[in-house]
C-alpha cells in the first residue's frame, strides 16, 4: 500500500481520508456488481455475520440495518473498527431483489453539504427485523486482508469470477 490518501466528504459533514485500501475494496466491488443490481453493507463483523448466517439489527441506537449502493461507503464502513470486531474488512453483497422480496426497504438520505449543492449517500434500510438466512440472499462476500482483497460468490451467480460462496477469487 503507498500510504495514499484522498480526502472525501463523510455523511457528517466532517472529511475522512479515503485510503489506497479503501479505494482497492471499492474498486473491486464494482467489479464483483457490474451488471448486477445489488446493495453492500460493509462492517467489520463478517465473521460473526457467516458464522450465525444472521445480520442482527443493533441493541443500540437506530433499529434499522443499513445498505448502501455504493461501493465506496461499503468499503468505508467495512474498514471501521468496532467493539469486538474480526479485524476483517467485509462487505456483504447482496441481491437487491432477493431483499426487497423478503424484507420491506426503506429508503434513507444522510445529506453531505457540499457548498451550494447537497450530496446524498444511497442508502436503504431494513428497520427492526434480524435478516436471516444471509446465505440465501447473497450475490458475493468479498473482505480485505493485509491489502489483499478476496471474493466468495454464490452458487446462483455466474459468470467468471464464480467461486463457490465457493472457492476464493484474490486480487
Amino acid at each position: 500500500m503507498s500510504g495514499e490518501q484522498e480526502e472525501i466528504e463523510s455523511p457528517h459533514n466532517k472529511p475522512f481520508l479515503f485510503d489506497g485500501g479503501e479505494r482497492k475494496l471499492a474498486a473491486h466491488l464494482r467489479q464483483v456488481a457490474r451488471g448486477k443490481s445489488v446493495l453492500f453493507h460493509g462492517t467489520s463483523l463478517g465473521s460473526l455475520i457467516v458464522r450465525t448466517d444472521t445480520l442482527l439489527v443493533p441493541s443500540s441506537g437506530d433499529p434499522s440495518i443499513s445498505f448502501t449502493r455504493s461501493p465506496e461507503w461499503a468499503a468505508h464502513f467495512a474498514g471501521l473498527p468496532k467493539t469486538d470486531d474480526d479485524g476483517l474488512a467485509t462487505v456483504f453483497v447482496f441481491e437487491r431483489e432477493a431483499l426487497r422480496y423478503n424484507y420491506r426497504l426503506e429508503l434513507h438520505q444522510d445529506s453531505i453539504e457540499e457548498g451550494a449543492h447537497n450530496k446524498f449517500e444511497m442508502e436503504e434500510r431494513v428497520y427492526e427485523r434480524d435478516i436471516r438466512p444471509v446465505s440465501k440472499l447473497l450475490h458475493a462476500i468479498t473482505f480485505s486482508v493485509h491489502s489483499r482483497v478476496i471474493t466468495l460468490t454464490s452458487r446462483r451467480t455466474s459468470g467468471p469470477s464464480t467461486c463457490p460462496l465457493q472457492g476464493p477469487s484474490r486480487r
